[in-house]
This record gives C-alpha cells, structure tokens and sequence, in this order.
C-alpha cells in the first residue's frame, strides 16, 4: 500500500467523521426542540386541567348601564387578569379600560398582588348598555381557554 492510498483513506475517514458529527449535531438540536415543545405542551394541558372558574354574579345596573361579574378561582391555577376576555351576549369586549375593568377583590386578595390566585373573588365591571327586552349572558374566559357563563340579572 503506497502513501498516496493511505492518504485518501485517512481523508475520507475524515470526511466520514465529519459528516456523523454534522448530523448527529442536527439530529440533536430536533430532539431538544421536540422535547421543548412537548415540555410546553405538557404544560398547556396540566394548566388547562386545573384551571376552574365559577361566575357567582352577573348583574346589569340599568341607571349606570354597567355590568358586574364577581367570578371565584375555583381551580388550583394562578391566573393573569390581564390575559383573561369577557364577551358579554357573546361578543368580546376590547381590553381598552374605558370599556371594563377587571380587578382582584381587595379582601380576598391575600397572596400574589394582582394575580387572580385559587379561592379569590374577581370582580370585572363592564360599561356598555344592554337590551333589558332579551336575554343577556356574560362569559369570562381565561388564558387557557377555560370558561364560564352566567345570565345576566338586571
């Protein structure tokens, strides 16, 4: 076996190990990110497992033209009042704070300031007129896509 032979065998082992590496590289970086993924997944699923709301009240104030919602974290889920949406009659009502309010009760606040924590009362107040002749429902849904849905009394 001449020199020149052993040579091109000693490249081509080379480019054998650089090629295995390459993808055993690739592959690993596709395992890290699946498992991300399903790690978040996973999560998703855990949280909307636990999550639970309750509507204890829905009253429309007719001389105001505001609605109430006073809702209890019936769940074992800390939850973000800022990510959560109302739909009054089925239509969303925009974030915008001229429109409603949502805001933890003040006496049942008694773990994470301005987190809507398990057994603590939400009051959300929402200033649009409604038809007194029909039907109205309010509904409160959270980031994990859990909800609940009430009448509204006047």
């Amino acid at each position: 076996m001449g020199f020149g032979t052993i040579v091109a065998s000693v490249m081509m082992f080379i480019a054998v190990l650089l090629l295995s590496t390459t993808v055993i590289v690739v592959f690993k970086d596709v395992v890290d990110d699946s498992s991300t993924s399903m790690r978040i997944q996973s999560e998703g699923l855990s949280n909307n497992l636990r999550t639970d709301l309750d509507i204890l009240s829905a009253v429309y104030d007719n001389d105001t033209t505001t609605t109430t919602v006073t809702v209890l974290n019936t769940g074992k889920t800390t939850l973000d009042i800022t990510r959560m949406d109302v739909f009054i009659n089925g239509l969303y009502v925009s974030r915008n704070e001229s429109i409603r309010t949502i805001q933890v009760e003040p006496s049942s606040e008694i773990k994470n300031l301005g987190l809507f924590d398990p057994s603590e009362i939400l009051i959300v107040t929402v200033n649009q007129t409604l038809d007194n002749t029909t039907t109205n429902t309010a509904a409160i849904t959270t980031q994990y896509g859990n909800k609940d849905e009430e009448l509204i009394t006047t």
